[in-house]
């Protein structure tokens, strides 16, 4: 009855022992899925950050391209509007 009893005792410090070194394993594979997922969201912002980067400067670029097409199409106006006027002035000057 003795040995039995300390058999079981010995079998049950072996799967106290398999259930620590199982819980150390599974704490130590969790630790390397959080930094991999941590890992890979700071990659994902990383590169949300360039994409917004980029974004943002074909943006400002678009934008200076229409500031520089808007000007030339005003110092274009701009010189119409002259040319009427100074053919108009001509043309008063003619009949006066």
């Amino acid at each position: 009855m003795l040995s039995m009893l300390i058999s079981v005792q010995d079998y049950q410090q072996q799967l106290e022992d398999k259930i620590n070194a199982l819980g150390c394993m599974m704490n130590k594979r969790m630790d390397d899925l959080t930094e991999a997922v941590s890992n890979k969201i700071d990659i994902r912002q990383s590169q949300d950050n360039d994409n917004t980067e980029l974004s943002q400067r074909r943006v400002e670029e678009k934008m200076d391209e229409l500031m520089i097409a808007v000007n030339k199409q005003t110092k274009t106006n701009d010189h119409l509007v002259h040319d009427c006027v100074e053919q108009a002035v001509r043309l008063k000057l003619e009949e006066d």
